[in-house]
């Protein structure tokens, strides 16, 4: 059953309930260089495979980039 969430502000639909981590694995995007946050509170990464996004969730992910 498909869901939406709102990812950065942006209304998205998922195909189905998935865990914080299934959606940055299909979303190709790595773990270790981002910050989660689902209705305004911070996922630790080590909740990632536990915290499942559901309908209507709010969700931030902040990509960390390396610069001078």
């Amino acid at each position: 059953m498909a869901i939406r969430i709102i990812l950065n502000g942006t209304q998205t639909e998922l195909p189905r309930t998935v865990t914080v981590k299934e959606f940055l694995e299909q979303s190709r995007m790595r773990p270790e260089n981002i910050a989660v946050e689902v209705n305004r509170e911070i996922v630790c990464h080590s909740e990632y495979n536990r915290v499942r996004l559901k309908e209507n969730d709010h969700v931030e992910i902040v990509t960390m980039m390396g610069g001078g």
